[in-house]
């Protein structure tokens, strides 16, 4: 058995939450960029915003588990899993039955074609089993956006073997040292399994497939345990306000920039979406600025909050706006609009069905 030396959790960085919010938003603009007469990088935006949050997700395991005693054997990582499922899967389900309501299965179904039914059981068993992310077609099937959760299951699977890393590497005499290389390592592997699967399916091998998202997700994990460390020193706050203010805004203006890359020049696309991210988290997990304090705002954080349940439904909700609907706005008020009305629906239907169950 491996174990990592604990202390008492901490609190959630709720200058975090909005963070993930803004990311969502990416992603839902890139689902209705149909209605939105803006010129703003979609596609770039939506998958950086992917990135961020695995990324993300990585940073808060190693920042709550910083010095945090685990005792990594089958029955921990089983009980782990477990608990996640029984948070998350739920909602999870209601999205993948509504949208079999709105496939074309109930209908195979209802006519006895089983000809056509019996694949479409076959995808709709991948995504309740959440396993859509290790095939290379239907990933986007029945749940579109629930691909993310099979690759994030895959990921918890790994967090307490790389937990563990981070303890041993933590009680080494020169672990920053140990830190800086594993990160420079993250990047590498990410760089070099970029340039290996370029010539393939990169929607697929880089986007979807899970482990192309393990460095993503230990870099985050490093970069949460660094900063914990970091701030565990008590960082100087009030006589460098306006420095970490200026530090937060200046990375988040270089995350917009690289959205700017065209689609075709990005060869090591995960590297492109992996690099900015660990910036903007790194310097808002510090949470001293001005910024970081505004993003503390109970309604911000609200947001943020209800935003895996945004993440899950919005999709579903535009598809079924447009199918009823079936408006095509010619002007850019119509579109957004269009866009709105999709945007409220989904953060009313989040509200009322993701923050019941997180209590």
């Amino acid at each position: 058995m491996l174990q990592v030396k604990a202390t008492p959790k901490s609190k959630r960085e709720d200058q975090l939450q909005f963070l993930r919010f803004l990311a969502f938003l990416n992603i839902f603009a890139l689902h209705a960029d149909h209605w939105l007469w803006v010129r703003y990088p979609f596609w770039n935006g939506a998958v950086s915003a992917v990135s961020f949050f695995f990324i993300l997700s990585g940073a808060m395991v190693g920042y709550n588990g910083y010095a945090k005693q685990r005792t990594v054997s089958l029955k921990s990582v089983g009980m782990h899993i477990w608990r996640k499922l029984c948070k998350l899967y739920p909602l999870y389900f209601l999205a993948v039955y509504a949208s079999v309501l709105c496939s074309g299965l109930p209908g195979s179904l209802v006519s006895y074609d089983l000809a056509g039914a019996v694949p479409q059981l076959k995808m709709l068993g991948r995504h309740l089993l959440l396993l859509q992310s290790w095939f290379p077609v239907g990933y986007f099937d029945y749940s579109g956006v629930g691909w993310y959760l099979s690759v994030t299951f895959f990921l918890y699977v790994l967090e307490f073997p790389l937990a563990a890393l981070l303890g041993k590497m933590a009680g080494k005499r020169d672990s920053w040292a140990w830190f800086a290389g594993s990160m420079l390592l993250c990047v590498l592997g990410t760089a070099a399994y970029s340039y290996a699967t370029y010539s393939g399916d990169r929607h697929f091998w880089q986007y979807i497939f899970p482990p192309a998202r393990i460095g993503q997700y230990f870099a985050g994990m490093i970069l949460g345990y660094g900063i914990r460390s970091l701030k565990e020193k008590q960082l100087p706050v009030a006589e460098r306000k306006a420095a970490y203010t200026a530090a937060e805004i200046a990375v988040v203006m270089f995350w917009l920039l690289t959205l700017q890359l065209p689609d075709e020049s990005w060869h090591n696309r995960l590297l492109d979406w992996m690099l900015p991210n660990l910036l903007v988290i790194g310097v808002f997990l510090l949470g001293q600025g001005g910024i970081s304090t505004l993003f503390r705002w109970k309604p911000l954080v609200c947001l943020g909050d209800i935003s895996f349940g945004c993440y899950l439904f919005h999709q579903l909700l535009i598809h079924i706006f447009s199918v009823i609907s079936d408006i095509q706005p010619f002007s850019r008020l119509g579109g957004l609009i269009c866009a709105g009305i999709c945007l409220v629906g989904t953060l009313l239907f989040a509200f009322r069905l993701d923050r019941p169950a997180k209590k």
